[in-house]
């Protein structure tokens, strides 16, 4: 059985300093989509954590004012039985060459459903075209969850902290059941999901680090994703270690590609 640490949310809390504006709690005004909230009681039967878990080999993140590359793994989300809108975490972080083991918590705070009528407006013809999906025979119902999230690393690893922001996470659920929403993936060229925007705080000297990371393209990425159709990280940034990526996905570089697909934190 794998060694447990625990830090408790009320010294989380005490230890972290404010988010800075930019990386601010999601505003789901944000939406162009109209969306309803979900009462606590539907927001309650949610089991969101297989949606978590899902399609990480695609996550990609950065960590401080360089965009050093940042890697990150769930092992195990598993939902708190007794506060049932929080999950347990465990999974592993990588930058460079360090690895650290670490547990926290997510807790979703809301979760929205978009306007069926004016979602299907808005997808109906590139799904049509696309003959992906048939909206019109299917009762789908999309939405939005939104989360907090508290991460704590293994203070006795080097280069161990905390890391503390907010998730917004896509879905679509039929008859109860909630699915990762990845039905305009193909389709569409800023498509993302479970985007984690937040902070990391070192144990050792207490240097807070923006760290940010999600499915497909960053939050926040600014000037380090210059893509159009997808993720392309800025040739300024190779020496944040950005240049395998660059090579095994757009030159398809086999060594880089051995490289990228290297199951780390195993």
């Amino acid at each position: 059985m794998k060694k447990l640490f625990f830090i408790s949310l009320f010294f989380i809390s005490f230890i972290l300093k404010a988010q800075n504006s930019e990386n601010a709690n999601f505003d789901i005004s944000s939406e162009t989509i109209k969306t309803k909230p979900l009462n606590i009681d539907e927001l309650n039967k949610i089991d969101y954590s297989n949606i978590l878990m899902q399609n990480q080999d695609a996550l990609i993140g950065y960590i401080g004012e360089n965009y050093q590359r940042f890697y990150i793994r769930f092992i195990s989300i598993i939902k708190d039985k007794q506060t049932t809108n929080e999950y347990y975490v465990y999974g592993k972080s990588r930058v460079k060459n360090i690895i650290c083991d670490f547990q926290g918590k997510i807790k979703i705070t809301s979760a929205y459903e978009f306007d069926k009528t004016e979602w299907e407006m808005h997808y109906h013809e590139a799904f049509i075209d696309d003959n992906y999906l048939t909206i019109d025979n299917t009762e789908y119902v999309y939405g939005v969850v939104l989360a907090e999230y508290f991460l704590i690393e293994d203070d006795k690893q080097a280069n161990s902290g905390i890391f503390h922001g907010f998730l917004k996470s896509y879905y679509y659920s039929e008859n109860e059941n909630f699915y990762f929403n990845d039905l305009n993936m193909r389709f569409d060229d800023n498509y993302c999901n479970n985007q984690f925007c937040g902070v990391w705080k070192s144990f050792s000297n207490g240097i807070t680090k923006t760290c940010n990371w999600g499915i497909c393209r960053i939050p926040n990425a600014k000037d380090l994703d210059i893509g159009a159709g997808e993720f392309s990280p800025s040739e300024k940034y190779y020496n944040s270690d950005w240049n395998s990526y660059y090579k095994a996905y757009f030159e398809s570089d086999s060594a880089a590609i051995k490289q990228e697909t290297t199951k780390w934190w195993e």
